[in-house]
Parts: C-alpha cells; sequence; structure tokens
C-alpha cells in the first residue's frame, strides 16, 4: 500500500509516491487506482509525465472522479484538461488558505496547536 505522507510536497519530496512508481517500473504492480487527479500529481506537467512514463512500463492509472483510465486512447487529452483544473483547484486552496492566515495575523490572534485541539486567543473547541 502506498499513502501520502504531505499533500502538499512537491514529487520529489514525496517518497511513498517515488517509491511506488520505482515498484511499479519493477514490475511489481500493472495498475494504479487513485481517487482524484490532485490526489496524484499537484501539477498538469507532473501528471502527463509520470502516466506517460508509467504507461512505457504498461503500467495504467485509474483516476476514479474523472473516469479516466490512461489505457484508454483518449486519455491523454482530457488527462491535460482535467489535470489543469486540479491544478487551478490546488492553487485557488492554497491562496484562501494564505489570507486566512494574513487576516489572523492583522487581528493578533493567536494560533497555537496543543494535543491535537487548535486554541484561538485560549478559547477551546471543545467548551460546551
Amino acid at each position: 500500500m502506498w499513502m501520502r505522507a504531505f499533500p502538499a510536497a512537491p514529487t520529489k519530496k514525496r517518497d511513498n509516491f517515488n517509491r511506488m512508481i520505482r515498484d511499479a517500473k519493477a514490475g511489481m504492480f500493472d495498475f494504479i487506482i487513485t481517487k482524484e487527479i490532485s490526489r496524484f500529481s499537484r501539477s498538469t506537467l507532473d501528471s502527463i509525465r509520470y502516466t506517460q512514463e508509467l504507461l512505457d512500463y504498461n503500467v495504467g492509472v485509474f483516476f476514479q472522479n474523472d473516469n479516466i483510465n490512461t489505457l484508454d486512447t483518449d486519455s491523454e487529452f482530457r488527462l491535460v484538461i482535467m489535470a489543469g483544473v486540479a491544478q487551478d483547484e490546488i492553487r485557488k486552496l492554497s491562496e484562501r488558505l494564505k489570507f486566512g492566515f494574513r487576516q489572523l495575523s492583522r487581528t493578533a490572534m493567536c494560533w497555537a496547536t496543543t494535543s491535537s485541539m487548535a486554541t484561538i486567543k485560549g478559547l477551546r473547541s471543545d467548551r460546551q
């Protein structure tokens, strides 16, 4: 089983992803199933690069949410479009998170994490 450790990490820093690619090239399996394109790769170029590289080793990738199977003849065209959409969604999410953190810092609110519980200005979320 190959699991994502860091969802926003660049491909070269995703140890489990790189191990999966190596194992696929070594012939340990011939098909990868993933929920969505953004879980496979963060950029359109990486999505295309790795799916083409895997196809060179007769390994297909199936993206469930978009119903794209890289073994199909029209998959590359559909993958380029959907990977671009996924990349843009990740960019927008990143911008929203950065905006939220900037707003928190402007209002002098403090964000701390203690034993898996977020605290803002001393107000704990587990109060009744």
